[in-house]
């Protein structure tokens, strides 16, 4: 079963990992950052196995759950397609004052090549814009 690569995007801030983790835990808020998503609500804690379930905009709402959660660092949500799972990286990596974070969206499964042409597009189109977002609001400038 192979993966694909549908997206990266990486912003580096003056923003430091707590203030961005800050806002990824915020999960109800992550449309203030996240142009594509309509919703999202929280089941449980932001922390491994907790579960949301995300309505983009102009698509059905989607279940996910958090495959790894470790703060000030990394998390990691997976939602369940048929034939495909797809997967948002999240990360964080510091060198001197400089935070640099990482977003990206991979597939896998058998049906990974049909919803990746099928979802591909506005997940590249949207990634990039979302992160500069989230970082513009971690420094305050937003």
């Amino acid at each position: 079963m192979s993966m694909i690569n549908i997206a990266t995007a990486t912003k580096t801030t003056i923003a430091k990992p707590s203030q961005i983790f800050k806002l990824w835990a915020d999960v109800e808020h992550w449309p203030v950052w996240d142009d594509s998503i309509e919703w999202v609500k929280l089941s449980g804690q932001f922390a491994t196995g907790g579960k949301t379930k995300l309505k983009p905009k102009g698509g059905p709402a989607v279940k996910s759950v958090l495959a790894s959660v470790e703060v000030d660092k990394s998390f990691v949500d997976v939602s369940s397609l048929p034939g495909a799972k797809l997967t948002f990286n999240h990360t964080i990596s510091v060198t001197g004052a400089k935070t640099t974070v990482t977003h990206q969206v991979t597939m896998s499964g058998l049906m990974a090549v049909f919803w990746a042409k099928v979802m591909g597009a506005n997940l590249r189109s949207g990634l990039q814009p979302a992160l500069n977002k989230l970082v513009n609001l971690a420094e305050g400038n937003e």
